[in-house]
């Protein structure tokens, strides 16, 4: 049950794929993936409410669902409750301390809360589990560059664009 999807607000796709994420639920009501794509058309609809409340009837049921509680978090970011989001993805390092996601939508709740240095800590930690994952490494380099500390950006975004070289051009490097 997953989809390709884009915030263009093409109405079409969008209701193409909550078509197709109700006949998935239709099957299964409890269906952590069709509940999970349920959850991710909501957000591209940026209907927070049914989001969390796809992802909720998740964690119900599997509240170590470590996808579930990473979702749900981004929602109350997008919410504008970011300690509640923080609350939540903090499980997801306690469940798989060796997951690099934990880590790094942590690191993404304290970039995006201007908190750079506990941002920093957890982007390398994250990279420590995946070291070649593209937009840890990026959103590492952005975090140096705030901070004036431009040749460890570089370094890093040179890291990071020799793995996706295609998207260069998005931070103006190469």
């Amino acid at each position: 049950y997953s989809f390709e999807y884009d915030r263009s607000g093409d109405l079409a796709k969008y209701e193409d794929a909550m078509a197709a994420c109700s006949t998935a639920l239709a099957v299964d009501t409890l269906s952590a993936a069709a509940n999970l794509a349920v959850g991710r058309v909501y957000e591209w609809a940026s209907e927070t409410a049914d989001a969390k409340r796809a992802y909720g009837r998740i964690l119900r049921v599997d509240p170590k669902n470590t996808n579930a509680r990473i979702r749900t978090a981004w929602v109350l970011w997008e919410e504008e409750r970011p300690d509640e989001a923080e609350t939540e993805n903090r499980p997801v390092i306690e469940m798989k301390p060796d997951y690099y996601r934990g880590y790094s939508v942590l690191a993404d709740l304290f970039r995006m809360r201007g908190r750079l240095e506990d941002a920093i800590h957890n982007y390398k930690r994250a990279l420590e589990f995946a070291p070649n994952e593209f937009y840890t490494l990026n959103r590492l380099a952005t975090c140096y560059n705030l901070q004036h500390r431009s040749t460890e950006a570089l370094e890093i975004w040179q890291r990071a664009f020799a793995i996706k070289p295609e998207c260069g051009s998005c931070q103006g490097i190469g």
